[in-house]
């Protein structure tokens, strides 16, 4: 069996945002669905969080559709998604992106009626005095995706017989990677009847957000093999290294590596 079947995004309650809680607070991908699949629009005025790729590529749609996107709000000092959609969908459209911002607060019953932006620290923490309130109709969130696994590095699950690919394995920024995991799955889930399978842990310091696989066979370990990662910082000129009973294999040079 081979799942490709995405991620999850996170949600409003996930990331602590204090307040009611009145209709009108979307995922990018909820707000996508609404304007795509079912041709309503969800929003006249709003705010948006988080300078995902989704979340900017909704930017640039919902104002091609009419609504007042009033500002792209990212709580991390430099933005999530790629440059090209920073620009295109944000700067040719003259929506403003403000770094170091995150929303702290809601307001209203029924609907949403406005939004409070703080400033936040170099921990992410708000800022005591910086409070903004900006009236809108809805909230759209791009806080990030969760892909949950436990992976082998040929894409099979804790589940024996089950594999994964796409977004299910790893976040991907073009469809092409997509394409290429479904493809490495394919050939694995081919495979896995004749293999005897032991397995050993790959440990990763705390610079990783994740590690794909988290778990390689020994019979493998002279074979060509893909990992998958993300920072959980912005990096330059980052060097990464991969060792097996002490001794190093591997060893990869990032010019810029962003969460």
């Amino acid at each position: 069996i081979i799942l490709a079947t995405g991620c999850r995004e996170r949600t409003s309650k996930q990331i602590s945002i204090h307040g009611t809680r009145p209709s009108g607070v979307f995922t990018a991908g909820t707000a996508q669905a609404y304007i795509n699949i079912l041709g309503q629009m969800p929003t006249k005025k709003c705010v948006i969080l988080g300078s995902g790729d989704i979340g900017l590529i909704m930017a640039r749609r919902l104002t091609l559709e009419g609504a007042k996107v009033c500002g792209v709000y990212e709580a991390k000092d430099s933005p999530s998604g790629l440059t090209r959609n920073i620009l295109q969908c944000l700067e040719d459209y003259n929506i403003p992106l403000y770094l170091s911002h995150t929303v702290t607060r809601l307001f209203g019953e029924d609907r949403l009626k406005a939004v409070e932006i703080s400033k936040v620290d170099e921990k992410m923490a708000p800022i005591f005095g910086t409070e903004e309130i900006i009236e809108c109709d809805a909230l759209i969130l791009s806080v990030g995706l969760i892909p949950e696994n436990e992976l082998d590095q040929d894409f099979m699950t804790n589940q024996a017989g089950i594999f994964t690919c796409g977004n299910a394995l790893h976040v991907n920024d073009l469809v092409d990677y997509v394409s290429e995991s479904g493809e490495l799955a394919g050939k694995a889930a081919a495979r896995y009847i004749y293999k005897d399978r032991e397995y050993k842990s790959i440990d990763t310091n705390n610079e990783f957000l994740y590690f794909l696989p988290q778990k390689i066979h020994i019979r493998d370990i002279e074979n060509e093999m893909t990992f998958y990662f993300r920072s959980n910082q912005v990096l330059k000129n980052a060097l990464m290294t991969l060792s097996v009973n002490g001794k190093q294999i591997l060893k990869k040079k990032y010019r810029n590596l962003k969460p």
